[in-house]
């Protein structure tokens, strides 16, 4: 035989017949190391897109928030200022909203702990897991 054969002859040494174990195998240390290399760095594109995905949509749920918490603070402002003038005492007013304000607080804790709380993380979950 000339040569090693064709699909051996990567792991030859020049003027040998036969393939080199010691070849082979660092070439196959080298190839298991660029697929460590790979899926490395494919992995932290994964999760990296993940976390941004969650962040943007953790960001848009804190402006959308204090966007709300503003136009309620100042609903009950208005509705404390509106119910004072009712009642002749603006100060009663605005304890007769805050008691309203935590009622509403209350009763939205409620609805959260019991119903939203896990809706809200499995969307959360699904949003982090979805492909497109």
């Amino acid at each position: 035989m000339e040569g090693p054969h064709k699909n051996f002859s990567r792991y030859a040494r020049d003027g040998e017949n036969g393939p080199d174990i010691g070849l082979y195998l660092q070439a196959l240390a080298d190839e298991g190391t660029e697929w460590f290399e790979a899926q490395k760095s494919a992995s932290k594109l994964a999760l990296s897109e993940h976390v941004s995905k969650l962040s943007a949509a953790l960001m848009y749920g804190v402006v959308m928030g204090l966007i709300l918490a503003t136009v309620l603070v100042l609903w009950f402002v208005g509705l404390a200022l509106w119910l004072g003038q009712r009642l002749g005492d603006m100060a009663l007013g605005f304890v007769a909203a805050g008691g309203l304000f935590a009622l509403l607080g209350v009763l939205f804790y409620l609805v959260w702990r019991f119903f939203l709380r896990e809706k809200v993380m499995l969307a959360i979950i699904n949003s982090m897991h979805a492909t497109n």
